[in-house]
């Protein structure tokens, strides 16, 4: 008995097989996966097999099949030894990409450095740290941030290449070497004055404007758009009116197609200061789009969120409003180029238009509760206006 679930992730398509595949069932296991090709086209197939506990010489009859007919090569990952032997015996690993899942390990006595939508970062010593990642899928979820890191290595981007990926009682996770690195968060919040503070949120402006200075490779960098739109549409349906979806979407699509390179989530926590050097880390949301996803993802996370709770920052940064926003005046003076406030006030006005998509893309994130996604939603709903009319004035954001 088998079961079979499939997405698209980095133009992929991710076949998720648990159970065992035998005589019996080998035939269903080539009409589902199949029906999941149909459901998905283009792209490579990817088979996670994290949870496949047994496959037959039927069942790699069907893959074998499946990689004469698919355009590009086919990759079976999180793959057990018991599986493996079954491959290695037969050779099929020469044939087809296997990668052996990770092993395992405890992480008993490591230091919590930061906590995401995606995962945590602990400190395993002085030269390493291990990020591990939470929810269902969390194997796919790991390889697709690690193809986004290589991504952004390639077009020169400032990043921590991960190295070994391992499983540990809290989840799947992977090891990167950054030495004695602390979080931007951590510098801000430990800073011995405010010009110190001041100089970290320039070197966050500098290291944000050299991200955008790249560009993404969109045959494997996703669109902002798209991922938005798609994010939206998990729980639209529910909390929008037919015609607030139309609007949001409307507004969405009118955003110029643009290929500068996004991390999806540059606040704090994600950039490790390392030798000095700011190296930016947590991948997942990486994508192509418009620079205003970046920065009104910034403005929700650092300064939205302190109007309704002044502490919002400290209990999830650590850092106080007032160096929050010390720091953030001073990202946005290096970003922009310009100490004029009332230019900058013009973008922060912007970027806090901008608040629609950035909400209704956070009310998709899997941990939310339902009444806080339904507030959520609420809120997207009275900033439709302002949102459209920023997207309409894109074209001034970045002179």
């Amino acid at each position: 008995m088998f079961e079979l679930s499939s997405e698209k992730l980095d133009g992929r398509l991710v076949v998720t097989v648990s159970g065992s595949i035998d005589s019996g069932n080998a035939d269903e296991f080539a009409a589902q996966l199949q029906q999941a090709r149909l459901e998905h086209p283009g792209g490579g197939l990817e088979v996670n097999a994290e949870e496949l506990s047994y496959i037959s010489s039927a069942g790699l009859r069907v893959l074998l099949k499946a990689s004469k007919t698919e355009k590009s090569k086919v990759r079976l990952v999180g793959v057990n030894d018991t599986v493996y032997e079954i491959l290695e015996q037969t050779g099929f690993n020469q044939i087809i990409e296997v990668r052996r899942a990770p092993k395992e390990i405890s992480v008993e006595g490591f230091t919590e450095m930061a906590k995401g939508a995606t995962g945590k970062t602990l400190r395993v010593d002085d030269e390493v740290i291990i990020k591990i990642y939470s929810g269902d899928g969390s194997l796919p979820l790991m390889e697709h941030e690690r193809e986004m890191a290589r991504q952004a290595f390639v077009a020169g981007i400032p990043t921590a290449m991960p190295l070994e990926m391992v499983h540990t009682d809290q989840g799947f996770g992977v090891f990167f070497g950054l030495g004695q690195a602390e979080t931007l968060s951590h510098a801000i919040a430990t800073a011995p004055s405010d010009d110190e503070v001041e100089r970290l949120g320039r070197v966050w402006g500098k290291l944000l404007k050299e991200i955008h200075g790249a560009e993404a490779n969109v045959e494997a960098v996703p669109s902002a758009k798209d991922l938005y739109i798609s994010s939206m549409r998990m729980y639209s349906d529910k909390y929008l009116s037919p015609g607030e979806q139309e609007a949001i979407e409307g507004s969405l699509s009118a955003i110029p197609d643009v290929t500068t390179f996004l991390h999806g989530d540059p606040n704090p926590d994600n950039i490790m200061i390392h030798d000095g050097e700011p190296l930016i880390i947590d991948m997942a949301g990486t994508s192509h789009g418009h620079p205003i996803f970046d920065l009104s993802a910034i403005y929700v996370d650092c300064v939205t969120s302190n109007m309704s709770n002044p502490d919002a920052t400290k209990s999830i940064y650590g850092i106080s409003k007032e160096r929050m926003d010390l720091a953030f005046h001073a990202m946005m003076a290096e970003y922009f180029g310009t100490e004029d406030g009332s230019k900058l006030k013009v973008k922060e006005s912007m970027m806090a238009g901008f608040m629609a998509a950035r909400l209704s893309y956070i009310a998709a994130y899997g941990n939310v509760p339902d009444e806080v996604r339904r507030q959520i939603f609420k809120n997207v709903a009275s900033v439709l206006d302002a949102f459209d009319a920023v997207v309409r004035t894109l074209d001034r954001f970045v002179d």
